[in-house]
């Protein structure tokens, strides 16, 4: 036999021909790179470089070893399902995928075109455009007809490209047809599965199940994950058919999923599943976005009025695709220079900005950009109502001097994003809806400020979140790290670095994986139990659940891709977070209750309150008068959602980081559901970088405030501890939920202090 050359497989794990190609491989036990292409959002290279038709599966075979998104010219591309069915049975010949004997080698290739020119058309023609069934009859009655009846599988009892090339789409008719998902009328899939379950279909049924049992189909299809894949497939970018709160409920409930706690995690609103996706796909264009060489030098101020409003604009033409518009309020925090208005790009997004200079020294204090999570949710909400030089108070029709602000000792930028978050806005309503693509953003605003501002380019730079800002930060450091080595690569001068100091994530979701399956313990073992018998069917029933979400969140890590992801955070965030929501206490401090009718769908009043202040404010602070101030966007939850945003392992984009000397802090208030600190202190002990052994080990040590004493929390740290906060470092803070400043001002006052100025955060030194 012929030595087999390296070779990259091109697929996509929803695609059934690509499924076809993974069999056989799986068949023949062959070593390949697999490549996994995002159908919704495929590589600008993929179709110049590997397949024109633009399609999976394809190859790239021989030539020279190189990653597989840099496809060499020297490898021969091999596209279409059918041809590689061949192509891979004469390149194993022993695998037996296509028999010897040129009789029964004809029977397959015969079996092959009736799947095709039959099965396949009445498989597309039924349930993709709700054309009569009788052809999807046909179709199966066909390859029924040619099945031998003294032997397992298609034409005897070994397996060939036959049974490989029948088994995806048998495998999606019974999900389709079972979950009643599908172009045709309401309960008419469920009808044809009951046709196929009857004794017409009863031998295929029988085959069917021989060509389920083997290992190449398991590896290769996962039912649960097809059917959720599916539907949302069908509901939001397929199949044009309605599919309302009625229809997903009936898919979930088939799925052993929750509708109402899917409902309640995914927007806590009421409204049919048609309008939420309908909204999110208006939102989910994919936006790709350039960022050009900035500049320091040949910068233009002038001022521009609109509205009834007076900025300072700042124009260059090395800043081309954007520009800054700035205002200079004096709400919130008079005695302080404050700066806010918007980053202008030219393809019509807006992104609205607040900036507060320290109280003390600002000259020489550091930079933060702190970012509030959702997604979807304002800065401004964390500004008002957590850490900012002001609080919300008397329904929002005041707010009052907060002495714990992080301004105390760093100036600080609250930044709303991505596009059509708070006070940012688009001209045509579109946004972005994946936290790589809303870094680019970032970054550019980051440019323009620094390059407007270049004494505060000089300090220390921090980035801070929390919540969903535990997935934005990562990406957001990601970039400016990357640029950064580019700047020094290159050598270029003029171009401003930015000088990242740390990233400091607050109960945030980083690592999903390790996370969601902290809640039983959370939930049933932790300092605040919400059941009290931790054996009882609460707790069992939540257990029970982490299996199948880790499975289907690892899916999501190894093939990367919306279609892999959303079935995941469908599932994990139903049956994991949905039992909180229905539960009467609030997910984001659950010694409190929530009556959402009372305190808001996100159970603290004060949201509600903050809505009030800043839209009577609006011309103040500079802000467009044709935005609606809202403290969470929901739509734009949905477009990241959608896109299984949430579901990315965004630890993996801190290693480098760490590696090469950006400090790394992650704290957690300890009565917090929805990002616990027992998940968090999990995944930060499993992180991989140069401390995971130093960290491993680490003690937990008592952290105790400088001003009053008091016992605020518990610290584990690795990297020059003796002598600074450390290099990873993990809080508990004690008495606190999901937004640590709102309910302990002073300890997280006392936390950044010591954070930014490499002050050890315990006095008590490890053994």
């Amino acid at each position: 036999m012929a030595l087999v050359e390296h070779f990259t497989l091109y697929t996509a794990r929803i695609c059934p021909y690509a499924q076809r190609a993974e069999i056989a491989l799986a068949e023949a036990g062959a070593k390949f790179t697999r490549y996994e292409i995002d159908l919704q959002n495929k590589p600008v290279w993929y179709a110049p470089e590997v397949n024109p038709a633009s399609k999976v599966p394809a190859i790239a075979y021989g030539g020279p070893e190189v990653p597989p998104d840099q496809p060499s010219p020297k490898s021969v591309k091999i596209p279409e399902s059918l041809v590689l069915l061949d192509f891979f049975a004469d390149l194993y010949p022993e695998s037996g995928l296509l028999p010897k004997d040129p009789v029964l080698r004809a029977k397959a290739r015969l079996f092959i075109d009736a799947v095709s020119t039959k099965l396949v058309p009445g498989w597309g023609g039924f349930v993709q455009r709700g054309e009569n069934v009788d052809a999807l009859y046909a179709g199966l009655e066909a390859i029924q007809g040619l099945l031998p009846s003294d032997a397992t599988f298609a034409v005897g009892n070994t397996y060939t490209i036959a049974d490989a090339a029948a088994a995806p789409f048998l495998a999606r008719i019974e999900v389709l047809l079972k979950n009643d998902i599908g172009a045709y009328a309401k309960g008419e899939g469920k009808a044809a599965y009951e046709v196929y379950q009857s004794k017409r279909f009863s031998k295929l049924r029988n085959y069917f199940d021989s060509v389920k049992a083997r290992d190449s189909f398991k590896t290769t299809f996962d039912e649960l994950s097809g059917a959720l894949l599916t539907s949302l497939l069908v509901a939001s970018t397929a199949i044009a058919v309605p599919f309302d709160e009625l229809e997903l409920q009936a898919v979930l409930s088939d799925l052993d999923l929750d509708f109402a706690g899917y409902s309640a995690v995914f927007g806590n609103v009421a409204q049919e599943f048609k309008t939420v996706v309908k909204g999110a796909k208006k939102l989910a264009g994919d936006v790709e976005q350039t960022i050009e060489r900035f500049f320091k030098d040949g910068s233009v101020r002038d001022f521009v009025k609109q509205h009834g409003i007076t900025y300072e604009l700042l124009q260059s033409p090395l800043f081309k695709d954007y520009q800054m518009r700035v205002t200079e309020p004096t709400l919130c925090d008079p005695g302080v220079k404050q700066l806010s208005g918007y980053l202008d790009i030219t393809d019509g997004k807006h992104l609205f900005f607040w900036f507060f200079e320290s109280r003390t020294a600002p000259e020489d204090a550091p930079l933060i950009l702190w970012l509030n999570g959702g997604p979807g949710c304002s800065s401004s909400t964390g500004l008002l109502f957590e850490l900012g030089p002001c609080s919300i108070a008397n329904e929002g029709r005041n707010v009052t001097y907060n002495p714990h602000s992080w301004n105390s000792n760093a100036n600080i930028i609250f930044l709303d994003q991505p596009v059509n978050v708070g006070f940012s806005y688009s001209d045509d309503g579109s946004s972005v809806n994946t936290s790589p693509v809303a870094g680019v953003d970032v970054y550019a605003f980051l440019q323009l400020f620094l390059a407007r501002y270049p004494k505060y380019a000089k300090a220390p730079f921090h980035l801070a979140a929390e919540s969903y800002g535990g997935t934005y930060v990562p990406n957001f450091a990601n970039v400016i790290h990357k640029k950064n080595k580019e700047l020094e690569f290159s050598g270029n001068s003029d171009v401003t670095k930015i000088n990242l100091e740390s990233v400091m994530i607050g109960n945030g979701i980083t690592d999903p994986y390790i996370q969601d399956a902290s809640i039983p313990t959370f939930a049933c073992d932790g300092p605040y139990p919400i059941y009290d018998d931790p054996d009882g069917p609460e707790c069992t029933s939540l257990r029970g659940k982490v299996p199948t979400c880790q499975r289907l969140i690892d899916s999501c890590y190894k093939y990367s891709s919306r279609l892999t992801c959303v079935p995941a955070a469908l599932y994990c965030n139903s049956q994991l977070y949905g039992p909180i929501q229905q539960s009467g206490k609030n997910p984001y401090d659950v010694r409190r209750t929530c009556d959402p009718a009372k305190d808001t769908t996100l159970c603290y009043r004060e949201m509600g309150w903050i809505e009030t202040w800043m839209s009577n404010n609006q011309k103040a602070l500079g802000a467009s008068p044709s935005v609606t101030f809202e403290s969470c966007n929901m739509q734009i939850n949905q477009a990241f959602l959608l896109q299984g945003d949430g579901m990315h392992n965004s630890a993996l984009l801190l290693t480098e980081l760490v590696n090469d000397g950006i400090r790394l802090l992650i704290y957690a208030g300890n009565a917090d559901y929805m990002c616990n600190f027992i998940g968090n202190e999990a995944w930060l002990t499993a992180f991989d970088s140069q401390f995971h052994d130093e960290f491993s080990v680490a003690e937990t040590l008592p952290w105790v405030t400088s001003a009053s004493s008091k016992l605020a929390g518990s610290v584990r740290s690795a990297g020059s501890t003796s002598t600074s906060a450390g290099n990873v470092t993990f809080v508990t803070v004690f008495e606190a939920g999901h937004m640590v400043p709102y309910d302990q001002p002073e300890a997280a006052l006392d936390l950044l202090t010591k954070w930014i100025s490499g002050i050890p955060l315990s006095d008590v030194k490890q053994n």
